[in-house]
């Protein structure tokens, strides 16, 4: 996908406005240095949405998951695989097959 700096512009470009304002330093950097490495942008961004306890957050809910006393095994696995997939579900809310989504899901290749 073209040279450096149109890859640099294309993920700069395909931030939200406000976004964009967070990682003008990126830009200023690049332009200065003549170094367009996009993955500035996204190493920037992971530091500021990231959950630093999203691991543990996830160990500590695997663990927590119980099959309730009066839950047939077929109504349990489609919610305990809601965690597997990053679906929240609400107290008492259960999955249909519809909403299910894989964990895999197909994605393009970028050429």
């Amino acid at each position: 996908m073209g040279d450096t700096i149109a890859r640099f512009y294309y993920v700069y470009g395909n931030l939200e406005t406000n976004v964009q304002a967070m990682v003008l330093p990126q830009l200023a950097d690049a332009e200065t240095q003549g170094v367009w490495e996009y993955n500035t942008i996204l190493d920037q961004l992971a530091r500021v949405f990231e959950n630093p306890n999203q691991q543990q957050e996830a160990e500590d809910a695997l663990h927590n998951i119980r099959q309730g006393d009066k839950e047939s095994l077929p109504s349990y696995m489609p919610n305990s695989s809601a965690l597997s997939t990053k679906q929240e579900l609400r107290p008492g809310q259960t999955l249909s097959k519809r909403s299910y989504q894989s964990p895999h899901p197909t994605t393009p290749s970028c050429g």
